[in-house]
Formats: structure tokens, C-alpha cells, sequence
């Protein structure tokens, strides 16, 4: 026998262009951080905080929303770079 077990699955969608000087950030799964190749930053992948480097702010979040099992990516929630 097995008890169901429920799971909640949290999804965020952050900014690609950091807000340094507008380098596309790229996953690094090895570090487990959202890197900025411009001038190495890094950040928090859950918060999008800045753990490390030059960056101002961090990355700002997208509106988002699940419907029918599709994922929608709406607009921005803050400062995008060169705004």
C-alpha cells in the first residue's frame, strides 16, 4: 500500500538581460546560480538576488500564470536594464 503524496511545484520567471550591463544570464547548473557572463555576477536562482559581482539589483520577475496546464509568461514586474 502507498498514502498519495502532493506535491507543490513552484515556478518563477525572472529577467534574462542583467541588469548590470544587459548581458543575456545563462543557468550554471554546476554552481546552482543564475550567472551573468559580462562580469562574472551571480544570482540567487529562487530569488533572483544578487549573491555576487557588479550587478545593481536583481534580476526582475515576469508575471506568470498556469492555465490548462500551459505556462504563460505575462510582463515584467520591475526594472528591466536600460529602462
Amino acid at each position: 500500500s502507498f498514502w498519495p503524496r502532493f506535491v507543490r511545484i513552484i515556478i518563477k520567471a525572472f529577467s534574462a538581460i542583467c541588469t548590470h550591463l544587459g548581458c543575456v544570464v545563462y543557468w550554471h547548473p554546476e554552481k546552482n546560480v543564475i550567472h551573468s557572463p559580462c562580469h562574472d555576477g551571480l544570482f540567487n536562482p529562487v530569488t533572483a538576488a544578487v549573491i555576487s559581482g557588479p550587478p545593481p539589483r536583481l534580476l526582475p520577475p515576469y508575471e506568470l500564470a498556469i492555465k490548462e496546464g500551459k505556462v504563460y509568461v505575462g510582463k515584467p514586474l520591475g526594472q528591466i536594464y536600460g529602462t
